[in-house]
């Protein structure tokens, strides 16, 4: 829960999308970090999104 409370403060610094910025992709980013804060990536899913690129 404390990965989520400090993304979400990390969010409230940065503020809105700067202009200019593909909202889609700006949030896109967000959705990943908020996953990423939820679930932490584990080795076995590194080692699975290299293994695909």
């Amino acid at each position: 829960m404390q990965r989520v409370i400090r993304l979400y403060e990390q969010w409230v610094k940065a503020g809105p999308p700067p202009l200019g910025t593909s909202v889609s992709r700006w949030w896109d980013t967000r959705l990943v970090e908020l996953h990423d804060a939820i679930l932490p990536p584990t080795d076995q899913t590194d080692s699975h999104a290299t293994k695909e690129q």
